[in-house]
Formats: C-alpha cells, structure tokens, sequence
C-alpha cells in the first residue's frame, strides 16, 4: 500500500534486521513504519534505538485489533503514533502523511 501511494519502501524481517536496513540507509530513512509486537525486540525497543541515533526519525506504530487499545493508550500518553488493522488505503495515507508533517520539536518530544 505505501508503495503504490509513492513512499520507497525498506522492509526487515525482525527488529536486528532492521537496525541493519537503517545503519546501511540512515540518511535516506524518514520514518519507521513498525509493529509493536514483535518476537525477541518489540517496536517500541526498535524505535528506541532508532531515534537515539536519530532523533528527527518519525516513527509510526502498527498493531491488531486484539492489542490496540493498551498500545493506543500507552501511545497516547506518550505522544505516539498509532495505527490499528485492519485499515484501508485512505486511513493509512492520511496517517502516513500526518506523521511525516509534524513539526520537528513535537517529534523529538516523543518518549518510546
């Protein structure tokens, strides 16, 4: 969906994967599109190491229906970015597009 709205896409398989990706592409990197439940490193301990090295990265939490309403709280509180499945290509856009437009200080307020 993201690449057919335009955005170049990195994938990873795993959250080791994708500090890989990231060290190898860092300055073309804008945003981390990432689950928030994932084996062995979960999204929010992705995002962490990712924004200590860059604070200005964007970050975009994805999860399912079952887990959404503690992750969309937990992102509440601390100024986060959530996205819930199922979504349609509209929702994701508009979501994609606010994440990348916020202002700079607000993004590196955020606390994963």
């Amino acid at each position: 969906m993201l690449s057919r709205l335009g955005y170049r896409i990195l994938e990873a398989r795993n959250a080791m994967d994708a500090a890989k990706v990231y060290s190898a592409e860092r300055g073309s990197i804008d945003m981390l599109f990432v689950e928030t439940l994932m084996s062995k490193v979960n999204g929010h301990e992705l995002a962490q190491m990712l924004t200590r090295e860059n604070p200005q990265l964007r970050v975009l939490f994805l999860s399912d229906d079952g887990y959404e309403r503690l992750t969309r709280n937990v992102a509440q509180k601390r100024g986060l970015h959530f996205l819930r499945r199922p979504f349609t290509m509209r929702i994701l856009a508009s979501k994609v597009r606010e994440v990348l437009d916020i202002p700079m200080a607000q993004a590196l307020g955020a606390t994963y």
